[in-house]
């Protein structure tokens, strides 16, 4: 989502395409505005493509999907857990391969239950005897693809936004020094009609970004 100020600059820039687009006739015979104008132009068409990429909500929903996904992990690993313990009376040490990690670290999370499943797997049929179908393993599996998919598109959603940022500041800095230039041709143009002059200097005006309120006393 852009700025104030950045959303007051995109809004200047496209008050002064308006402002071209009814006196261009005033300085046709002057190439270079309409090179600088062209410019702006440009740069209001990639903004408006980065406005939206940063405001995309692919990240966003990808973060909200891990969050369901973790949850289904951890759920899936404390049954094979909770499974493990029953057998580990007849096999003793045989839970030491499904301990549920405590840490929140997501990398570790996944590398478990890969190896949750990997020893399920091998133990299925003392699993099969309390009633854990060997479906599960696969259950598991599939969870966990699912969360490095989310994990990936929230990378990817990321990466977007600070590409778009990055382009922001760029056709920002293009669209204003073409504006520096335009502003003195217009200068020159207008240098005898005021009226023409205040409503270049109108559409050029960037809106100041609203201020929070002084904290209270």
């Amino acid at each position: 989502m852009p700025t104030a100020r950045q959303q007051n600059i995109f809004d200047m820039f496209e008050e002064t395409i308006v402002f071209d687009t009814e006196n261009a006739a005033d300085y046709a015979a002057i190439p270079d505005a309409a090179v600088h104008f062209a410019t702006v132009q440009a740069a209001i068409t990639a903004l408006e493509v980065f406005f939206a990429e940063q405001t995309s909500g692919e990240s966003a929903e990808a973060t909200v999907q891990k969050t369901v996904l973790r949850a289904a992990i951890r759920r899936h690993m404390v049954s094979y857990a909770k499974n493990a313990r029953a057998i580990a009376i007849e096999k003793p040490g045989f839970d030491e391969n499904f301990k549920v990690p405590d840490s929140d670290n997501d990398n570790l999370l996944v590398s478990t239950g890969r190896k949750f499943v990997e020893s399920a797997n091998k133990s299925a049929a003392d699993f099969t005897k309390l009633g854990k179908m060997p479906a599960d393993a696969a259950a598991l599996t599939a969870v966990l693809d699912e969360f490095e998919a989310a994990d990936a598109a929230q990378a990817e959603g990321k990466q977007d936004t600070v590409g778009a940022t990055a382009g922001i500041a760029d056709k920002i800095d293009e669209g204003m020094n073409a504006e520096k230039y335009l502003d003195a041709i217009m200068s020159n143009v207008y240098r005898d009609n005021p009226v023409k002059r205040a409503q270049w200097k109108t559409a050029r005006h960037v809106k100041r970004a609203p201020q929070p309120p002084p904290p209270t006393p």
